[in-house]
């Protein structure tokens, strides 16, 4: 395994910045700070994980185009593998997983807007947390299924 492989690993499988902490909602502040911050919360998840998604997918792409610019495999074989791993059990087991996980979001979505046009924060707070936490649990899932592809494309690189 080579340095440059375990670090894109780290990167790929960093831990998503947000997870919900206990008593959050327990007070009017943390209620309010919760709601009133959710927006920065959900852009700071997205900007992270794009950045990881980018590391990962770059290495990935160097990787087949290596192989393909070195003839081992046609510009056809290296379009078949990314097709391969995301109909592999693996990557469609955590696509399954993810979801499950995005039902959850929409439900804690919906509730939370309810409560949220109330402009009742204590009760808004626990959907809000809801929501950042599936999309913690989402983004860790598509960390992992990036792993899957970067391991596999260094396994073919190494044959």
């Amino acid at each position: 395994m080579t340095t440059l492989f375990r670090i894109s690993l780290a990167i790929v499988l960093a831990a998503s910045p947000y997870l919900a902490s206990a008593g959050q909602c327990d007070t009017k502040d943390g209620a309010r700070n919760t709601v009133t911050g959710l927006d920065a919360s959900m852009m700071s998840l997205k900007t992270n994980q794009k950045k990881r998604e980018a590391a990962a997918q770059a290495e990935i792409d160097a990787l087949t185009r290596k192989m393909v610019d070195s003839k081992r495999w046609t510009k056809q074989q290296s379009g078949a593998f990314y097709l391969e791993q995301m109909q592999s059990p693996a990557f469609s087991g955590l696509q399954k997983q993810k979801m499950d996980t995005l039902k959850e979001y929409m439900s804690a979505t919906d509730a939370f807007v309810v409560q949220q046009k109330k402009k009742d924060f204590g009760k808004a707070c626990p959907y809000a947390a809801k929501m950042l936490d599936s999309l913690t649990v989402i983004t860790g899932l598509n960390d992992k299924q990036y792993a899957v592809m970067l391991a596999a494309a260094h396994k073919a690189a190494a044959k």
